[in-house]
């Protein structure tokens, strides 16, 4: 058990960046582009559907709602580096079921922000900070908004810069950036 200090929540933070930026390394803009109908129906029902069912198992254990819906969302989550590698190995990425897999799990990851959103909020709100259900729709809405900066930033801004080190071929300066 670490002891809850600043330290501590640095590391976290640190841990979560690393953990975001492995998932954007499997996240294909195009791919989820040509998907979309799979990814926010399919994905979204599984997500919504699964949050729901084990939220409202977590009510009736007698949990606060915002806490269940946060504990629900996290169980709903799949690890989507464990799956492509098993989709991948098996030769079954371009089947049909591999193709529904990937749009469930590409919602997923980017339902993973806004959740990771409401748990800090519902923390924050355990921990004696205030706590009210408005102040968790703002902190939903800024996790939304931080990861449309971080996708449109990333898209704008990093593969071109991504484009020009990979054309000085210096794997120095690649690992540099990254």
């Amino acid at each position: 058990v670490l002891p809850n200090g600043e330290a501590t929540h640095a590391l976290a933070d640190i841990g979560v960046v690393f953990l975001l930026f492995t998932l954007g390394l499997d996240f294909l803009w195009a791919r989820m582009l040509a998907m979309r109908r799979e990814v926010f129906g399919l994905g979204a029902l599984q997500v919504v559907g699964s949050t729901s069912a084990f939220a409202m198992v977590g009510t009736m254990l007698g949990l606060p709602l915002l806490v269940a819906i946060a504990v629900g969302g996290a169980l709903s989550m799949s690890s989507t580096a464990i799956v492509i590698r098993q989709l991948t190995e098996q030769a079954e990425v371009n089947r049909t079921h591999g193709r529904l897999s990937l749009a469930i799990l590409l919602f997923q990851d980017l339902a993973f922000v806004p959740l990771l959103a409401l748990a800090t909020a519902v923390a924050a709100g355990n921990a004696g900070q205030a706590f009210s259900t408005r102040g968790v729709l703002v902190t939903l809405a800024q996790g939304i908004f931080a990861l449309l900066v971080v996708l449109v930033g990333g898209r704008v801004l990093l593969r071109p810069l991504f484009l020009e080190i990979s054309r000085s071929r210096l794997k120095e300066l690649f690992t540099l950036l990254v």
